[in-house]
């Protein structure tokens, strides 16, 4: 009888680490102690954690959105007040990539931050008559643009980039520490 009783326990033995193997083989896991890691931080996860990473200011997180996919999301009239809040809060802070056509160029006389010596505006369509005729962006650029921004005319296409601020209008939103990507001719 103990003998048998024996065999029942390498059976379930072998079975135990035959489910580990296949566990292991379907998940990924490298092994067993990182499987323990694995159940800790869902363990842990639950908990507010203690420090938050945030990005250094020349690593700001890419955003694809386009001018007119952030125009049309953030002024949709369809979406409850906290549905479009959520919307801007998610693309504020972040890099990203526009096109437009120049309205116009302006110099800041009196600079405070050196980042902000020239802004221009720019409309997200050709025409001055189209569904968002009346929004427009503001890019703020470092004196260094100056003799590119000196180029540019009014309803010129570019391609400008820089850190989204929607500040209390989203129709108008605003790029700081912008650059020119790309002037079309």
């Amino acid at each position: 009888m103990r003998r048998h009783h024996l065999n029942l326990t390498y059976l379930l033995l072998a079975i135990a680490a035959s489910l580990i193997a296949l566990f292991v083989f379907v998940t990924g896991v490298p092994s067993l102690p990182a499987l323990f890691k694995i159940f800790r931080a869902e363990q842990l996860s639950s908990s507010p954690p203690v420090t938050q990473r945030v990005p250094a200011p020349s690593r700001v997180p890419a955003d694809p959105i386009t001018f007119v996919a952030f125009l049309t999301g953030a002024l949709d009239k369809t979406l409850t007040d906290i549905q479009q809040e959520e919307f801007i809060n998610a693309h504020d802070g972040r890099r990203v990539t526009w096109e437009g056509y120049v309205i116009g160029v302006t110099r800041e006389h009196f600079p405070l931050n050196p980042s902000r010596a020239f802004n221009f505006a720019f409309r997200p369509e050709a025409e001055k008559s189209g569904p968002l005729h009346w929004n427009f962006a503001m890019a703020w650029f470092p004196d260094a643009a100056k003799r590119d921004l000196l180029t540019l005319h009014e309803g010129q296409h570019v391609v400008v980039s820089g850190i989204l601020a929607t500040g209390t209008n989203p129709g108008h939103p605003i790029l700081n520490d912008a650059r020119l990507e790309k002037i079309y001719p």
